[in-house]
């Protein structure tokens, strides 16, 4: 059998990039993420695309908002059979343009893959609308595999606590224990909405799960829920009467939301 050829340095930094973040967290994968542009340059233009992702999503998972949407590629130029990178790069561009406060539209499309679906469904919990009436496709995308389906179990967990109707905690906490197995990371993500179903449920009683979802970002180095999440904690010492408690997490969710460049919760946090 002909020997194989070693990964290019590209490929085994990006290999490496991707089992960081996933395990760990941006923030331990940032070291391996500055240099992938770099060397990408030798290895052709879907390679480039690629290398200005990872960065532009540890940037992002990171909290830093316009200098993950500065790193990605303008346009990315694909070939059709690169669709699914493409789709990558708007879905970070509009949630990246999102937190900055601008007016932007969900991924557009009626594509029923699970990461079609999971990237629209995404959008309603960002925007705070509960999702619509679920149909055939959607059911099929709960089971579809177990990264996809467990993120759409947590987010109709949200949705349906967003307006006030019944959900299942026990699948909630199995999506997120699946998560748990297969990206830690990721799951301090899911935590965060896990804990804005639960404020949703009952504001008062939310702050162990937002103080969970907290120090899970702290940990993993998800900050990109963290103005958010602050505000949600302060509303919620309100609703149990700790006031001046919830004015210093006012204050703080203010700092960070104005450090991220989340001008949106900055806003929302003034009305």
């Amino acid at each position: 059998m002909p020997a194989q050829s070693a990964p290019s340095p590209f490929a085994a930094r990006h290999a490496r990039w991707a089992e960081l973040h996933a395990r760990f967290g941006p923030a331990r994968a940032y070291p391996y993420a500055w240099r992938l542009p770099e060397l990408a340059r030798g290895d052709g233009r879907r390679a480039s695309v690629r290398a200005a992702l990872a960065l532009s999503l540890t940037l992002y998972g990171l909290g830093r908002f316009p200098e993950a949407l500065r790193n990605l590629p303008p346009d990315p130029f694909l070939e059709e059979d690169d669709a699914e990178l493409a789709a990558a790069v708007d879905d970070l561009r509009r949630r990246c343009l999102w937190w900055m406060g601008e007016e932007i539209a969900p991924p557009p499309g009626s594509d029923q893959a699970p990461a079609a679906m999971l990237r629209r469904v995404y959008f309603h919990f960002l925007g705070d609308r509960p999702l619509p009436p679920e149909d055939a496709a959607w059911q099929a995308s709960l089971a579809a595999d177990d990264f996809h389906g467990a993120w759409l179990t947590l987010l109709r967990h949200w949705s349906r606590l967003r307006v006030g109707q019944p959900a299942s905690a026990s699948d909630a906490h199995v999506a997120l224990a699946g998560l748990r197995r297969q990206a830690p990371a990721e799951a301090a993500h899911a935590a965060a909405v896990y804990a804005e179903a639960a404020f949703h449920r009952a504001p008062a009683l939310s702050l162990v799960w937002l103080e969970e979802a907290l120090e899970q970002g702290e940990r993993f180095g998800q900050h990109h829920l963290k103005a958010r999440l602050l505000h949600l904690k302060a509303r919620a010492l309100e609703a149990g009467g700790a006031l001046r408690e919830a004015d210093r997490f006012h204050a703080l969710g203010r700092e960070w939301a104005a450090r991220q460049g989340a001008w949106r919760v900055l806003r929302d946090m003034a009305l």
